[in-house]
């Protein structure tokens, strides 16, 4: 098969792919979690650890908001762990939610010692490319049935009148 035809993988995730409906095949403990969706958002870890310290146990490397085609939030994330005999140096995880408000929950429930670094961050730019990719499921107040928009009428003008014959 073409090679930009294949499922992405952790590896893939990036800006470029940010906002776009893609199949992702994400290793987890040693299997793999399929799954067709939009990357609303994802943070990476940037520090990686040099040769002579292993990295610091506990820390979130890679966290994605995948939107899937049923409209869930599927979230998926890489945590690193020092190596010992009963945990690799690194687990990978995924939790879907049903809908934005349980993906704010479960960020402000996470307790890795970085979570302050991205949660916040995460939930705004999963925001943003939401309201970029359906811009009338933002979070906006929905208008009452029979009101309109509110025009700016003379006081004296005729409350039967349609707005457009006021002003003319």
């Amino acid at each position: 098969m073409l090679p930009f035809l294949r499922p992405r993988n952790d590896k893939d995730i990036g800006d470029k792919l940010v906002g776009k409906r893609k199949k992702y095949r994400l290793p987890r403990n040693g299997s793999a979690v399929a799954v067709t969706g939009t990357l609303l958002a994802f943070y990476r870890r940037e520090i990686l650890p040099d040769g002579l310290m292993p990295p610091a146990g506990g820390r979130v490397e890679l966290f994605a908001v995948i939107r899937t085609q049923a409209g869930r939030f599927f979230l998926y994330y890489v945590v690193t762990y020092p190596e010992t005999e009963d945990i690799a140096g690194r687990q990978e995880y995924a939790h879907v939610c049903q809908d934005f408000e349980a993906v704010r929950d479960f960020l402000g429930s996470m307790a890795y010692p970085n979570r302050d670094d991205f949660a916040e961050a995460m939930l705004g730019a999963a925001r943003k490319t939401l309201a970029a990719l359906d811009p009338a499921a933002t979070d906006t107040a929905a208008p009452v049935p029979g009101t309109g928009p509110v025009t700016a009428a003379s006081p004296d003008a005729p409350a039967d009148v349609p707005a457009d014959a006021r002003n003319s």
